[in-house]
């Protein structure tokens, strides 16, 4: 049974949460609004984007799998095992900064790579991830991330702006819109997913907890497979079934041949409910009625393990626009419990933001990004896509490339 992340606020806090809360209509979008500085995790948004990769073992097991459709099972378990990895608790990151870089790496070795990093991820034979994002604009908050292992032969570009949270009377969220896209090029492949919706629910009556819920698709863009999947929302009467649930359909040829249920911080099981006639590319039997009663297990979290630590460079060799770099004293102070100084600090940085777009305003001055370029994408529901600018120079050597 799934359980819910229960967070409990003392007296005090509840108070400050009760005054922000009588400022507020339900169903109306908050778009400007000084959180608490005990509803904050320390870290940026930036830096949580990389909770995808947490299990990156799972990812470079795709490479493994000669046959489609379980490569295509295999990515929809990789892009499940993301989801519980959060920090625990209500808490959110800071609002990255406009120009704001996060750049982290994964490998075998940290103590022996980190020395050697900058060489390292130049050769095509180091199996090293390389991580970077970078904050496009603040107003909307649009972020941009690039992922890459040259000797995997993988790519991922991430484009994520989530909305202006609602409030909903009893619950708080935000939609992540967006897309990712991951690229494969052992197999020539491309899969393409879209996120949920991120919450709070409880501020008023039951359990203050976090949720995800939501519609997410996943498809392929080179072969029929595709999914679609529900994050289940339970609410104060609804099923505990619900509680971090899941439910959804893995379809060829968009035909159902799969039912997927569980939970996303247990396990998640399918259920075969169509035979694919032949092998790769093969048509969908059209027999609804050919029905495997047995399920499958495709994800136990139980069962995760992961052979790579993520690391970042020594912050003073980080740039000045870098997340730790730039919420140093915040992250500091909030470690240290000291609401006050991470207040006025916080405030620093968010009025130094206000001060530099005021300027960029009068003098004209549109931001340019410095590791990413604007390409429009007609063909994905997600139109405001960027692009990691040396992509080209990774895989030069590639026949297939994405389009730049």
């Amino acid at each position: 049974m799934s359980t819910e992340t229960e967070t409990q606020l003392g007296e005090s806090k509840r108070v400050i949460l009760s005054s922000l809360i009588k400022q507020l209509s339900p169903n109306k979008e908050i778009k400007h609004m000084v959180l608490p500085c005990f509803l904050l995790q320390p870290r940026s948004t930036l830096e949580s984007f990389t909770d995808m990769f947490t299990y990156i073992d799972e990812l470079y097991k795709i490479n493994e799998i000669g046959d489609e459709g379980e490569r295509f099972l295999q990515f929809v378990k990789f892009y499940l095992t993301g989801w519980h990895t959060r920090p625990k608790g209500i808490c959110k990151p800071f609002n990255p900064v406009i120009g704001e870089e996060f750049e982290c790496f994964w490998s075998n070795n940290k103590n022996e790579d980190l020395p050697h990093i900058d060489e390292l991820v130049e050769e095509n034979n180091s199996d090293v991830g390389v991580f970077k994002a970078e904050q496009i604009s603040h107003h909307p908050p649009i972020s941009a991330y690039v992922f890459y292992n040259k000797f995997q032969k993988i790519l991922v570009n991430g484009n994520i702006c989530p909305s202006y949270v609602k409030f909903m009377g009893n619950s708080a969220e935000s939609h992540l819109q967006g897309i990712l896209e991951f690229n494969f090029f052992k197999w020539n492949e491309c899969f393409e997913c879209t996120l949920p919706t991120v919450g709070v629910k409880g501020i008023i009556l039951g359990k203050l907890s976090p949720f995800t819920c939501g519609d997410i698709e996943i498809k392929s863009k080179n072969s029929k497979y595709s999914c679609k999947l529900e994050f289940l929302f339970k609410g104060l009467f609804g099923s505990s079934k619900n509680i971090n649930g899941i439910k959804g359909t893995i379809l060829y040829d968009n035909k159902p041949i799969y039912k997927v249920r569980g939970n996303w911080d247990k396990q998640i099981f399918i259920k075969k409910i169509n035979e694919i006639a032949g092998t790769q590319g093969g048509s969908s039997s059209s027999n609804n009625n050919n029905t495997n009663s047995t399920e499958r297990c495709l994800m136990d979290v139980t069962l995760l393990k992961n052979s790579k630590d993520k690391y970042t460079k020594p912050i003073e060799q980080q740039p000045p626009n870098s997340s730790y770099h730039l919420w140093e004293l915040v992250t500091k102070n909030i470690n240290n419990n000291n609401d006050k100084e991470t207040a006025e600090e916080k405030a620093k940085i968010e009025e130094k933001q206000r001060k530099e777009e005021s300027e960029r305003r009068e003098k004209g001055i549109q931001w340019e990004p410095k590791e990413f370029h604007f390409k429009e994408n007609p063909n994905c529901e997600y139109k405001t896509t960027f692009y990691y600018n040396d992509i080209p120079k990774l895989f030069d050597n590639l026949q297939s490339k994405p389009i730049q």
